[in-house]
């Protein structure tokens, strides 16, 4: 867990939530830890989560964090915003 808070508030402190402003994401605060968000896209969160599989290796972490391989927080569907935020949509039986 602790590896993954590191990760996360650093991804965290170049998003919205980290500005100075009072929010519930601070714990009503103008400034701290900011809690309750991935610290990715919702595209990237759901790639991950589809793609888990590393119980079935040995792995050897190049980084200090092990959570470092999650990158910059972003999916390749992101498109650095400009993708197709419901490409996922398109294949579903509505």
């Amino acid at each position: 867990m602790d590896d993954y808070n590191v990760y996360a508030q650093e991804f965290l402190k170049r998003m919205v939530w980290s500005d100075g402003c009072h929010s519930w994401y601070k714990n009503g605060k103008g400034s701290g830890h900011v809690t309750g968000v991935y610290p990715g896209t919702i595209l990237h969160l759901k790639d991950c989560l589809e793609n888990i599989g590393g119980e079935h290796f040995n792995i050897e972490y190049r980084s200090k964090n092990r959570f470092h391989f999650l990158g910059n927080g972003e999916s390749l569907h992101d498109k650095a915003g400009a993708g197709d935020l419901a490409y996922y949509m398109d294949t579903m039986k509505l």
